[in-house]
């Protein structure tokens, strides 16, 4: 389980979570979730690129469920956009080239 932590609350008590919350941060700043009593809100946090979705994302996101799907205290998973523009708008093409070049590298991946 990651830490608690006092800092700044990432995701604001609401209505999914009334009381202050507890941080689970994963590997990327783009990808924020938080639980508190069973509830669990994964937010795509790109909003400059309408949650435009990354290989780091896709990552941090399989990452963040399979430790969610171990997890007794998690029963419910809110997938959420921020920005209040759009949820995701799909994948993030700004890098489909870079991310291409450096699976087709030798000894990249």
């Amino acid at each position: 389980m990651l830490p608690k932590t006092s800092s700044t609350c990432v995701i604001p008590p609401n209505i999914y979570s009334p009381k202050p919350c507890i941080h689970r941060m994963t590997a990327t700043d783009k990808i924020i979730a938080s639980t508190e009593g069973g509830v669990t809100p994964l937010i795509f946090n790109n909003p400059e690129r309408h949650n435009a979705v990354s290989l780091e994302m896709w990552q941090a996101v399989r990452e963040a469920l399979e430790r969610f799907a171990a997890d007794p205290e998690v029963r419910v998973l809110v997938l959420k956009g921020a920005g209040g523009k759009a949820f995701v708008s799909g994948a993030d093409i700004s890098k489909f080239e870079t991310e291409r070049r450096r699976e087709r590298l030798p000894g990249a991946g």
